[in-house]
C-alpha cells in the first residue's frame, strides 16, 4: 500500500476525498441543479476560469449576503473572510450603498 510522506495512506485520502465530495453533493442539491443550467451558458460552465482550479465538484449559489455572511441556495450560512471585489470595502449589501442603488434605478 503506497503512503504519503506523513505516512498516511493514499487508499484513505482517496476514500476521504470520495466521502467528502459525496457529501458536498448531498448537502447542496440546489446549487447542483444551478450549476448544470450555468453550464449551458458560460464557457467551460464557470464565470471565470479560474474557478475550475476549486476542489469542489461545483460552485455554491448564494441566494443572500450581508456585512460579511453568505446564505447560500442550499440555506447553509457561512462567514466570508474572502469578501471579494467591493465586499472587502464595505461588507455584502451595507444599507447606504443599497439604498443609494435602489434610489438611482429608480431614474434610470
Amino acid at each position: 500500500m503506497q503512503q504519503l510522506d506523513a505516512g498516511v495512506s493514499t487508499r484513505a485520502v482517496e476514500a476521504m476525498l470520495k466521502r467528502e465530495t459525496d457529501r458536498f453533493v448531498q448537502s447542496n442539491p440546489t446549487s447542483q441543479r444551478h450549476a448544470m443550467e450555468a453550464k449551458k451558458h458560460w464557457l467551460n460552465g464557470v464565470p471565470m476560469h479560474w474557478m475550475l482550479d476549486w476542489s469542489t465538484p461545483f460552485a455554491l449559489f448564494v441566494a443572500d449576503a450581508k456585512g460579511a455572511t453568505l446564505t447560500d441556495v442550499d440555506g447553509h450560512h457561512y462567514d466570508d473572510f474572502c469578501l471579494g471585489d467591493t465586499g472587502s470595502m464595505f461588507g455584502h449589501s451595507p444599507a447606504p450603498i443599497a439604498k443609494a442603488i435602489a434610489e438611482q434605478a429608480a431614474h434610470g
